[in-house]
């Protein structure tokens, strides 16, 4: 029994960096590969999977571990909803991701302003920097015009939070977070790698705020948002 409690000690303390970081090196050897978003998506479904085992060694709230009745309907908006791209690329966090493939290389024939000479991880964080304030505005957008609160209210329909309904947005919603946050990028002719590091960030920090697990995220709860921020 001690040990089991010294092991739920270690989940709240270490387990969001661990889930983090580990996600982070396994989307590194996934972009380095020949298929970077199907071997994502691999990585991406294994942190979900971890988180919800997670949710039950270490419940945050433990009445959210009650079936809702509303299990199919996350999984369906985690995997439909964020767009039909995303759909063939088999994961909903995906769809920024794959946008930028598309729109990218048009836009650096266009625009070259990105500073390409500093290493990756500067540039990675310069990139969550900008796209952070267009999510920011989205979101504040979404709660303070009735036009946009329409589709982010899905959002905040939930009963509980947990890892799996995460990704329950409406198509119009997650499109207008992508054009706020992504088109300065765009604009200052970002590569192609920075979109792609730009969503495993945003995606791993994403099951991670939205997970009933009960970890002490200390620093990381400022940078990345707190629990309760889907809670209206």
């Amino acid at each position: 029994m001690l040990n089991f409690e010294l092991f739920r000690w270690a989940l709240r303390y270490y387990g969001w960096p661990l889930v983090f970081f580990s996600g982070l090196v396994g989307a590194k050897f996934a972009f380095d590969s020949d298929h970077p978003m199907v071997l994502f998506t691999v990585v991406y479904a294994a942190a979900v999977a971890v988180l919800f085992i997670m949710e039950r060694i270490i419940p945050y709230e433990g009445r959210w571990l009650e079936a809702d009745g509303e299990i199919w309907n996350d999984i369906a908006h985690t995997l439909l909803t964020k767009g039909l791209v995303q759909v063939a690329a088999l994961a909903a966090t995906l769809f920024p991701m794959i946008a930028a493939s598309f729109l990218q290389p048009l836009a650096t024939l266009q625009f070259s302003f990105w500073p390409t000479t500093l290493p990756c991880v500067l540039q990675v964080a310069l990139a969550v920097i900008i796209a952070e304030f267009g999510l920011y505005w989205s979101h504040r957008i979404a709660h303070e015009r009735l036009f946009f609160w329409r589709f982010h209210a899905l959002h905040h329909s939930v009963t509980r939070l947990w890892v799996v309904n995460t990704g329950r947005f409406h198509v119009i919603d997650s499109l207008f977070k992508v054009a706020l946050s992504q088109a300065p990028l765009y604009l200052l002719g970002a590569p192609l790698q920075i979109f792609w590091w730009l969503g495993a960030v945003t995606a791993f920090a994403g099951i991670l705020t939205h997970c009933n697990a009960d970890m002490r995220t200390g620093i990381f709860d400022e940078l990345t948002g707190r629990r309760f921020a889907t809670r209206r």
